[in-house]
Formats: structure tokens, sequence, C-alpha cells
């Protein structure tokens, strides 16, 4: 009986299923199945594996003459130097052999091509095929163990061969549809959690670049009609899933620690051995069955964590406060607190509420980032000046992230406590490196000028910057001192009046009529007192609140208006915003690695 639908291994590898995850030849199939814990059928035999293709019990997807076909599959499949099994039906190993020999000689070299989901049925029928230990009978003596035992390996006296085939089909029916899907679905598996890694090799005979070709299959699919050509609908999907998933977890020797493991990368991942290893292929295929369920649906079925314990969806949302636990950084703190792991990535720390309000607008409105899921805490000084002996404090805080990010205005003695954190190696400022490469590449530069004077003053002038590369986000590691303030270094007074005549159409304020020379006129005015610092921010909003009683906007809403501005209009004075480089590199942060010092908490 075959399968339901019109999907067939031979549609699949004439339709290029296999771009995404490849066909596997038989030596590597054998190593791949001994990672996971299951027998290779004697070392260095093709014999046994050759006795499960004649039988019909694990076929091979295709038949090769040499290594490579992969160069020319339609050719190859054309002139027979690539035989589907499905077509030909099986075919000796050994003929194979001497016909590839005499066609190409030294070059011949037959390959048996499987197919990565055959290691599932793979590991059920080396179950069904090893007898069973009777240690039950253990207890009557070694006699009576043995003799059992002899009993358990003997030639059952019915054929199991009927029954082995059909299973042999319903697992090929399974491995059918995750074929039809592992081009789109696999790479997000194969990819770090929340991360997808897609192939992009040149496959000769259909596309330059496979990643940009499966990502516009992922794009353009119809899954329904998929789901119709497989002979499935969405409810043979969410019971496929559930068997895949319980599966996985009944072997899983990992299982109590998944939520840990499913949040690790993959490479790491990748090297379990045994069960485990088999176990997260199991969660792989349930998890792309899940996606093509979504797809059909718009209805996410419960994650594979969701059904650890009793009542595991609630569990889940009441125990991290959401269900988007994997890969998401804003569970961390509760997940690896139970492991006793270090939540954060990194410590952000701002002078005052402006620049971190600004931050945060960039990192959600640009690229759909939150500090949460990134990882990021944040302290906000109140517009304080760094500390005295800050760096007893941070010092202290050294262990909880993985970087720290100080951001403050270059003001009073704030350049002299950063130095001074430098210099305890509290803090990663500028390296000696860094600068002696920055005045390297400025001689080179300036070697091109060929006016004596002008070659001179470009050569101070590159001094002079390396000097002050702490003031250009990105530079110095762990800090950036902005030269006057956050408002003044990203924007001009013109750019700051845009946006508040914006606001005030959007809020229906009316009155609101203020010039860059009533700006610049308040800036100048001598300071009040010593609460009164003048700042162009300030300024400006003070100066709209006289001119209009309707006017209220609070500073870090007037920053978060600026940072959308900001993206709206990334150049300020021939160059990117500060302020954006600042928010790629404390992206950047959350991404890299440095070792920890310190615990995160005490014993």
């Amino acid at each position: 009986m075959p399968p339901p639908g019109n999907f067939t291994l031979a549609r699949a590898l004439r339709e290029w299923s296999f771009v995404q995850l490849p066909l596997i030849e038989l030596k590597a199939f054998r190593d791949q199945a001994k990672q996971r814990g299951l027998s290779d059928l004697g070392l260095m035999s093709r014999d046994p594996w050759e006795t499960l293709d004649r039988e019909g019990l694990l076929e091979p997807v295709a038949y090769a003459r040499h290594a490579t076909w992969q160069h020319d599959q339609p050719g190859c499949l054309d002139d027979g130097d690539l035989k589907i099994r499905e077509d030909a039906g099986y075919l000796s190993w050994d003929q194979q052999a001497k016909e590839a020999e005499e066609k190409y000689g030294e070059q011949a070299g037959v390959q048996i091509l499987y197919h990565y989901w055959q290691f599932l049925w793979l590991a059920e029928l080396q179950r069904h095929l090893e007898p069973p230990t009777p240690w039950g009978n253990l207890g009557d003596g070694l006699d009576v163990f043995f003799e059992m035992r002899s009993r358990c390996a003997a030639v059952p006296e019915h054929s199991v061969l009927d029954d082995l085939r059909v299973r042999a089909l319903g697992h090929r029916t399974r491995e059918l549809l995750l074929i039809r899907v592992q081009n789109v679905f696999f790479p997000f598996q194969r990819g770090d959690p929340r991360h997808s890694n897609w192939l992009g090799t040149h496959i000769p005979g259909l596309t330059r670049d496979a990643d940009e070709w499966a990502m516009e299959q992922l794009r353009t699919l119809d899954y329904a009609e998929l789901a119709s050509d497989c002979g499935v609908d969405a409810n043979e999907l969410n019971g496929i899933y559930d068997q895949l998933l319980y599966r996985g977890l009944g072997i899983d020797p990992a299982k109590e620690l998944f939520e840990l493991l499913d949040q690790i990368r993959r490479s790491r991942r990748d090297r379990l051995t045994g069960p485990a290893r088999l176990a997260l292929d199991y969660f792989d295929a349930a998890r792309m069955i899940r996606s093509w369920h979504t797809r059909l649906t718009n209805e996410e079925l419960p994650n594979i964590n969701e059904h650890l314990g009793y009542n595991g969806t609630e569990y889940t949302e009441r125990h991290y406060g959401t269900l988007d636990v994997r890969g998401n950084r804003a569970v961390l703190p509760v997940l690896l607190e139970d492991y006793g792991l270090y939540p954060w990535r990194v410590h952000l720390i701002g002078e005052g509420d402006s620049e971190i309000a600004a931050l945060r607008e960039i990192l959600e409105e640009g690229h759909g980032l939150t500090f949460e899921t990134l990882g990021i805490a944040v302290v906000d000084m109140g517009g304080a000046n760094i500390p005295a002996k800050a760096e007893r404090l941070l010092s202290a805080l050294r262990g909880y992230a993985n970087y720290f990010l100080i951001v403050f205005d270059n003001e009073g003695n704030t350049r002299e406590l950063i130095d001074e954190l430098v210099r305890s190696k509290v803090i990663e400022g500028v390296s000696d490196d860094r600068r002696a490469s920055f005045l390297k590449q400025a001689a080179d530069a300036a070697k091109q000028i060929e006016d004596a004077d002008a070659r001179q003053e470009a050569l101070q002038a590159a001094r002079q910057r390396s000097h002050e590369l702490e003031q250009e986000p990105g530079e110095a590691t762990e800090f950036v001192l902005w030269r006057e303030s956050f408002e003044a270094d990203n924007f001009t007074i013109e750019d700051m009046l845009s946006v508040l005549r914006s606001y005030a159409e959007e809020a229906s304020i009316e009155g609101l009529a203020m010039s860059v020379e009533d700006v610049e006129q308040a800036l100048a005015e001598p300071k009040r007192g010593p609460g009164d610092p003048k700042g162009i921010a300030s300024t400006i909003l003070e100066l709209a609140e006289r001119q209009t009683e309707q006017f209220r906007l609070s500073k870090p809403d007037f920053a978060r208006k600026l940072a959308v501005f900001a993206l709206d209009n990334p150049e300020h004075e021939g160059q990117t915003r500060p302020i954006l480089e600042l928010a790629q590199h404390l992206v950047q942060l959350t991404w890299a690695d440095r070792r920890l010092a310190g615990e995160l908490r005490g014993r």
C-alpha cells in the first residue's frame, strides 16, 4: 500500500527537496548512526545494509555511480548515473559497482544515499530486530536465565518480515512529510535558538544561491496545497507532532534539562551522543511539523517544553511570564536562576534617562529588539555624575553582566573617573593596539596627500582624534562619553525643533513658534543657579511650555521622538548619527562573549 497523497521520494529528488538537508552517503550515515547510539551493523561491511535494502526494510533514496553526481543532478538522473531506488527497485550493489567501474574506471565509486530522517526508523528497526533480555528470569537462576535468553534469540515461529515492512511503510509516510518541508523549516532547527542557518551553496541546475532560493520558497509556498499533495490535514499533522515529541521525550536521558539545553547553541547540542542525540532528531522533526501546522491554521500548538510535567502550558506561563521561552533572553533570569547561572549580558549605565529612552526606542522601532530579550539590565543615574570610588561598586557588580556599557557626558570629573576604571581593569577602554592601528591608517592615508602642509595638518588632526576615540561609540568597548550631551552630539537645533513641530501638529497644539535664534539666545543666558544646568533639550522644552500652556512633553518622551527622527534621518553632519552607532554597538555587546569575573551570588 503506497503512502497517502501524491508526493514520493522520486518526486522529492527530482523537485530538489534535499537542498537544505542533503542526502547522506552510507559511510557518513553509519557514522552518524553510531553517534546516536545505534549499531553500524558491522565494521566496514556493507552487506547488512544491503540486506535491509533488498528486504525493503531500510531502502536508500538513490544509488550513484560516482561521488560527483551533485555537480549535475539532472544529467545524472537522465543518463542513469543516479538511480532513484523507488523507480528502479532494488539493484545489486555489487552489480552496480561493476557497471560503474566498466564506465568510469578508477573514477567510479558507487554511493548508497540515504536521507536524514531515516535515523528515526533505523532506531525503531534495530529495536525490533534485537532480542529482549529476560531479566525477570534471573531470579530463577542463571541456567533458567540463559535458557530463556536463548529462546528470545531464536528464529520467530512466525515471520516478522511482513510486520516490519508495514512498520517501515508507516515511517516512510512520516518521512515524506518531513522531506516535503525540510528546505524551508530545517534551517530554523539547524540554527541557534531564534536564528536560522541556511546552506548557501551553488546547486548546479537549480540556483547559485541555495539560501536565497530556499528563503523564497519559505515566503511563497502554499502550505495547504503541500498538505493536500501529501494527503494530510491539520489534525493529522497535530497527531504526528504529538507522536514525534513524545517519542523524543521518552528516549531523552536529559529530559529534566530540556529547557536549559533548548537554549544552548546548536553546535554544542549537536555534540550530544546516544539517545540524547537521537531525541534531538525527534524534537527537530516535531518542530518542523509544528511550523507547518501553524502555517495552515495560524494557531500554534503547545511547544515541546509545555508537554513537560502536569499542566505544562499553565506552569510555563506562570513560571516565566510567557510561553515564548526558547531563545528569549527575557526568561533567562528565571531559567538560569533555576540552575545557578548568571542572568545578564550587558549592564547599561546611563547618566540620565534620555539616552536610555532613545536607545530603547531605536532597538524596538529600528530592529524589533528589546532590552529584555537581548538581556540588557539598565541603571539610570538620574543626571548624576559617576560617583567617586565607582571602581569598587562596578567591580562588585562585574559578575552580574557579560559587559558594562557606561554612557555619560564628558563634564566635571567624569573623564578622570573613567580613566581610573580602565586603569583598574574594571572596564575595557580603547586599547593601545586600536590607537596604533588608527594612527597607522591615518598615516597611510596622509601619504597620498601631495601638499606638505595639508599632509601635516591631516596627521595632527589624526593624532588629536586618536586621543578622543572614547567619544566615538563603539571604539571604547564599555563606555562612551558625549562631547557635549546626547542631544547636542546627535542633532542640530533645527532637527530638534522639527521634531517638536511634528509633535505639536500631531497633538493639535497651537501657538508653538520657536526659531533656532530663540534657542541659541536662551542657551546664552546666564544660569539661574546650581540646579539650572541649561541643557539644550531642557531649554527647548522650557521655551515650548512658555509659548503655549497646552504643551507638555517629558524629556524621555522627547528623546524617544528624537530616536525615531534619527532612524528616519540616519546622517548627521555627513556621518551616521552617533546614537545609531551606539545602539549597534550595544546589540553587538549582547552577542559577544568575555570571561566573567566574580559570581552571580554569594554561596
